[in-house]
Order: structure tokens, then C-alpha cells, then sequence
């Protein structure tokens, strides 16, 4: 029987979560030359999102997710980094959906 994966993909994509939880996690004076610049990735975050605005679980268009725990944990870097005041509309709008998740139990 071929390795073939059931119910997922057989490479695993580039994901927000991952790579939001690392940059949170990692003491300051790790996140040096050998990293990509956070405000690099936050970046790349902030401008990977759907049509409702809100921030995607996976850097790829060919997979486009939504989940209220990626974005959270998304929104959670923004904040540790201190980008949490930007006037991003789309940081915004993923945290108002964030929140009406938890309201509506979602």
C-alpha cells in the first residue's frame, strides 16, 4: 500500500499559527539575523486574508482556512510585538470576529 496521507495534504504548508506561537515564544535576545524580521512577518500575516478581512491560517492561497484559535494566537503576537494599536482595518476586523466567536460560542 502507497504512503498516500488520509484526510490532509502529504506536505505540510507554512502555517500563521506556528509561526505566530515561535516569534511569541522565542526570547528577545534570539530573534536575531538568523530569523526573518517579525514586523517582516506580521506584515506578511496582516496581508494574508480573506475577503471578509479576516487574517488566514496558511500562507497559501490554495488553501485558504479561517480559524478563530489560529487568529487569536495570531492576534497574540501582534500584541506581544506591540503592533496591537495599528490602524490595520484587517487586525481589526480579525479581532472583532475573534470576539464574536467567544461570544456566540463559536
Amino acid at each position: 500500500m502507497p504512503d498516500v496521507p488520509i484526510l490532509t495534504i502529504k506536505e505540510s504548508l507554512a502555517d500563521a499559527d506556528t509561526t505566530s506561537i515561535t516569534y511569541a515564544s522565542i526570547p528577545s535576545p534570539y530573534l536575531d539575523e538568523e530569523l526573518s524580521d517579525v514586523r517582516v512577518v506580521l506584515d506578511v500575516m496582516a496581508t494574508n486574508f480573506d475577503a471578509d478581512g479576516l487574517m488566514q491560517m496558511y500562507f497559501s492561497a490554495e488553501r485558504p482556512r479561517t480559524v478563530s484559535e489560529v487568529c487569536a494566537n495570531i492576534l497574540l503576537c501582534f500584541h506581544h510585538f506591540g503592533y496591537d494599536s495599528e490602524p490595520d482595518l484587517r487586525i481589526k476586523a480579525t479581532g472583532l470576529w475573534v470576539v464574536d466567536c467567544l461570544r456566540n460560542r463559536a
